[in-house]
């Protein structure tokens, strides 16, 4: 499985999002969560995907400080 360290995953969101492999999101050494792609994005599969996504924000939100509008900011990519 490959990795990608959190303050990265922005920058490599395009390929991530063409990638049918599962990446770690990895941040200080540890990993803090997944990316499952999902090329059918109404299946049982995709919509657990989204839900455990929603996890890990959650617990990267909680373990950072950072808001969202944060986040999104910090991810962004240019």
């Amino acid at each position: 499985m490959r990795s990608v360290n959190l303050d990265k995953l922005g920058e490599k969101a395009a390929i991530l999002l063409n990638s049918e492999s599962t990446t770690a999101i990895v941040q200080d050494g540890r990993t803090v969560g997944y990316f499952v792609p999902s090329k059918d994005k109404d299946s049982p599969e995709a919509r657990e995907a989204r839900e455990m996504l929603g996890v890990v924000v959650d617990q990267i939100l909680q373990k950072t400080g950072l808001t969202e509008d944060e986040l999104v900011e910090e991810l962004s990519i240019g």
